[in-house]
């Protein structure tokens, strides 16, 4: 009788921690994809020339799950990671402990990492009078660029093309749409890819007087642009005074 209560409390106990991971989406099953999987997925997502720099897959857990980080390395020998990070389960979610696959999205530094290879070079095409202060993976994206006031949007163009042209970015899928969620790519298993969490690449800020008030937000010009890419964004010098004169402030 005795050895019957014990195991009634034991199984209460499992059955409660069992009850506990489901509302918390915690399971003991991760989804660790391949290093070959993930090099497939990056030759396609980025470019051809990514793969597998060699290391040793690192992982790290939080609240949401488990997360496996992938070593890789471009052509040019630019070093970066992606993350698959099997995303958190809420108490909404039908969870059955030891069988949940769960759902993955993967994140990629890649662009953060260009700059950072690139960056001496893009300091010395910043090193102009124009330019009044910048900003490599500051608060508002990858790369912030300041202008002084009055600067012609002509001489803002050709400083951001030879940025362009420096980082040659190959990448095929840098793009969002927030019109169509297209930040959300889903690979060929319905999981979520490349959740980057950034809108664009460069942001380009200009007032409308030396004197201006910057707490005020008296900019004339206050716009972002994505880097040249594989998936039909081209940025030219004609491009982007296009873009400056659409979106200008008056």
């Amino acid at each position: 009788m005795k050895r019957g209560f014990i195991n009634l409390k034991m199984l209460t106990v499992v059955l409660a921690g069992a009850c506990s991971m489901m509302l918390t989406g915690c399971t003991f099953v991760y989804n660790k994809p391949s290093v070959s999987r993930i090099e497939a997925l990056a030759q396609e997502c980025i470019n051809s020339g990514i793969r597998s720099n060699g290391k040793s897959v690192d992982s790290n857990t939080d609240a949401g799950g488990k997360n496996f980080i992938y070593q890789m390395v471009d052509d040019d020998g630019v070093e970066f990671t992606i993350t698959v990070d099997n995303c958190y389960v809420n108490g909404f979610t039908t969870t059955i402990p030891f069988m949940y696959s769960g759902r993955m999205e993967y994140r990629t530094d890649y662009i953060d990492c260009v700059l950072r290879y690139y960056e001496d070079d893009i300091k010395a095409v910043l090193d102009n009078e124009c330019v009044t202060e910048y900003q490599l993976l500051g608060t508002w994206g990858p790369l912030e660029i300041h202008f002084e006031a009055g600067t012609d949007y002509s001489e803002m163009a050709d400083i951001l093309v030879d940025i362009d042209t420096l980082i040659d970015l190959e990448y095929i899928n840098n793009y969002h749409d927030s019109s169509r969620d297209s930040r959300y790519q889903l690979d060929d298993t319905g999981n979520i890819v490349w959740d980057e969490g950034k809108s664009y690449d460069v942001l380009i800020i200009m007032p409308k007087s030396e004197d201006e008030d910057k707490t005020n937000g008296d900019y004339k010009l206050w716009h972002s642009l994505k880097f040249s890419d594989k998936n039909n964004n081209k940025l030219t010098r004609e491009s982007v005074i296009k873009e400056f004169e659409m979106n200008e402030r008056d």
